[in-house]
């Protein structure tokens, strides 16, 4: 009877052992197994998300009966992968469209172009014979357009230019005068709406677009990256690996607010700058960020309980990794010194939000103390080739220069990425330009940081 008794807990222990170990083993089995779907589960909400966003366009689009809106979020979803839960509504969008006669030869072949860079589209833009540049050539913004006419003139004698001062004519105007010259190749430097609306209607002519609008069809165009967006992927390395609440961002008052919200987006934080609005309140925002006010009214605290007078220099916080100036030079330059003074020797980035006069950056050059600062690459090449020129200026002649390479090598397949003596050029697959930005340390001279 014992001998049965046992037997039945020794086969019950070696039950609960097997089922303990079975249910180890595929626990360890469901975590390993779980973990590479939970990252294809994110990925296809990610392509969900991106599916309806440009299907609401499409549907708002077609209900508002504003057809170039809707063939671009149309063309947005042909090259988007297809999903099973909307395919309902594709369909529907689709016969709709077709009822209203909106997706005719025209527009289908307009459609089809985006996969078909290499056969057609900006890929023949190395052969194009008659090229238009339409751009500010009088008025204030003139020097950005006749730096890029300089740049025509210098490396197309053989071809037939076309120069258009869109200061001196109206959006429709501008489009006939486009139209009549029919060139091959058409570069369009302008103000955001209009940029948008020329880059639309013509939506089959190989463009290149300096302001940087909406991309509608890297088969057919290439656009200039905006300068925030470079920024934020430079800065981007330097702030995930802190928390949000051990950055102190600083930011002139009347510099654009788009780098920050990019960065927010990116960082997923929420980020919030203290705004500078002269070289006095630049004091008191670093005083009051690191706590030196509130060490001192401690001690002046103190020093009524005991009614003793005190002396000594307040301690700064310690918690903070590092100062984001997003602003001028001038200030740029004062940071250093005022966080001295608050006994803090953490990292300063400094995004300049213009570029500094040249001569006047080369002249301060002995002056900077251990400032990390991001620069274009174009900025550089104006300091060491002594050209003179002013920054939006060498901005320009470096765009036109790489204007022609680009043109050079349209047939390229996208992404590319080229060298020019205004630095590295980087295209994206989406046709999105760009000259590299680069960290350098200021420290009584310029050196670059990597």
């Amino acid at each position: 009877m014992q001998r049965g008794w046992w037997r039945f807990m020794l086969l019950a222990v070696s039950s609960v052992w097997v089922l303990s170990v079975a249910q180890a083993a595929s626990n360890d089995d469901l975590t390993h197994i779980s973990t590479r779907p939970a990252v294809t589960l994110d990925e296809s909400r990610l392509q969900s998300v991106d599916y309806e966003i440009a299907l609401l366009r499409a549907e708002i689009s077609l209900r508002q009966g504003n057809r170039d809106a809707f063939l671009q979020a149309y063309l947005r979803l042909q090259a988007l992968p297809s999903l099973a839960e909307f395919e309902l509504r594709w369909q529907w969008l689709t016969e709709q469209a077709q009822r209203l006669n909106w997706l005719n030869q025209k527009s289908s072949t307009r459609l089809s172009q985006a996969g078909r860079a290499g056969q057609a589209g900006f890929a023949k833009a190395a052969t194009a014979d008659h090229i238009t540049l339409a751009a500010p050539l009088s008025g204030d913004l003139s020097p950005a357009g006749l730096a890029l006419q300089q740049v025509f003139l210098k490396h197309y004698t053989h071809k037939y230019l076309t120069f258009i001062d869109t200061s001196l004519l109206s959006t429709a105007h501008l489009i006939s005068t486009i139209e009549a010259n029919r060139p091959d190749l058409l570069v369009l430097l302008e103000r955001l709406e209009r940029t948008i609306q020329l880059a639309e209607h013509f939506y089959e002519l190989p463009t290149i677009l300096f302001h940087p609008g909406n991309l509608l069809d890297p088969a057919f165009q290439r656009v200039l990256h905006p300068t925030y967006q470079q920024q934020a992927l430079a800065l981007k390395p330097w702030l995930d690996r802190h928390d949000a609440r051990q950055i102190t961002w600083l930011q002139w008052h009347n510099a654009s607010s788009l780098l920050l919200r990019r960065l927010n987006h990116q960082l997923d934080r929420d980020l919030a700058p203290s705004l500078v609005e002269s070289n006095s309140q630049l004091n008191d925002l670093v005083a009051q960020r690191f706590g030196q006010q509130e060490s001192l009214a401690r001690q002046n605290w103190l020093a009524r309980i005991i009614e003793q007078p005190l002396t000594g220099i307040g301690r700064s916080r310690q918690d903070q990794a590092v100062v984001v100036f997003y602003g001028p030079i001038e200030q740029a330059m004062l940071l250093r010194p005022l966080l001295e003074y608050h006994q803090q020797d953490i990292p300063i980035l400094w995004l300049p939000s213009e570029l500094p006069d040249p001569n006047f950056f080369n002249l301060s050059l002995a002056r900077w103390q251990d400032t990390l600062a991001l620069f274009p690459s174009h900025f550089l090449a104006d300091l060491s080739q002594n050209t003179g020129l002013t920054s939006e200026d060498g901005l320009f002649f470096a765009l036109g220069e790489v204007m022609v390479e680009l043109i050079r090598r349209s047939a390229n397949p996208l992404p590319d990425q080229f060298d020019t003596v205004y630095g590295q050029v980087m295209v994206s697959e989406r046709g999105e330009f760009h000259l590299e930005q680069q960290w350098y340390r200021l420290q009584r001279g310029l050196e670059p940081s990597y």
